[in-house]
C-alpha cells in the first residue's frame, strides 16, 4: 500500500491515508488511519505509567460489561485517564467506531476513577497497541467521485440526566452518492 504523502492531516489531527489499490473495475480503495496518533497516545501512557503494553487484547472491552462501582477504591491512573481517554474518543470518533463504545464508558467516569477503571484502560490501551494500524476501508469509483457529498448530523442533551447531570452528545458523517440540492 501507498502511504499518503500529503503530511497536513497527519500533523494537525493525526489522520493520514494508505491507497491501497484499485479493483478490476476501476474502483480505489482507501484506508483513512490514526497508526502514529495511536502511538503517541500509547505511549504517553506507557510513560506515565513506567510499564510496557505489551499484552495483546482482542476486544477493547471487558466482554462482561461489568459496571464501575461508585464505592471502589482510587485508581492510580487518575492523573493520566483525562488526557489518555479524551485522545482515544478523538480516535473513535474519526476511524476507530469498535473503541467508540468502551472509551465513551471511561470517559463518563474521568472525575471518579477507580481500580477497575484502571483495568479498563489499560484492557484498550493493549487493544490499541495491538491493533494501531487498522482503520476502515472505503471504495470509491472514479465516476462517482464528483456525486459524492459529506453530510454531518449531531445532536445533544446538556445535563440531562436529573441523577448525574451528565451530558450525552453524538453525531454521523453520512458519504452520500448522489447530492441533494437544498
Amino acid at each position: 500500500s501507498k502511504k499518503d504523502k500529503s503530511p497536513v492531516l497527519q500533523k494537525y489531527i493525526g489522520i493520514g491515508r494508505d491507497a491501497l489499490g484499485i479493483d478490476k473495475f476501476g474502483a480505489l480503495w482507501y484506508r483513512p488511519r490514526q497508526t502514529e496518533y495511536i502511538k503517541m497516545v500509547v505511549n504517553k501512557y506507557k510513560a506515565a505509567k513506567g510499564i510496557p503494553v505489551r499484552r495483546r487484547s482482542s476486544t477493547p472491552m471487558d466482554e462482561r460489561g461489568e459496571a464501575f462501582p461508585d464505592s471502589e477504591q482510587p485508581g492510580h491512573d487518575a492523573g493520566i485517564c483525562r488526557e489518555v481517554v479524551m485522545s482515544l474518543l478523538f480516535v473513535a470518533r474519526a476511524t476507530r467506531r469498535e473503541i467508540l463504545y468502551a472509551t465513551t464508558r471511561l470517559g463518563r467516569v474521568v472525575g471518579n476513577w477507580g481500580k477497575k477503571r484502571d483495568r479498563a484502560l489499560f484492557k484498550l490501551i493493549c487493544y490499541m497497541a495491538w491493533t494501531a494500524d487498522l482503520g476502515p476501508v472505503s471504495v470509491v469509483h472514479p465516476d462517482e467521485l464528483r456525486k459524492l457529498v459529506l453530510r454531518l448530523w449531531w445532536d445533544s442533551d446538556h445535563a440531562n440526566s436529573p441523577d448525574t447531570e451528565r451530558s450525552t452528545s453524538g453525531w454521523i458523517p453520512w458519504l452520500i452518492g448522489v447530492p441533494t440540492r437544498v
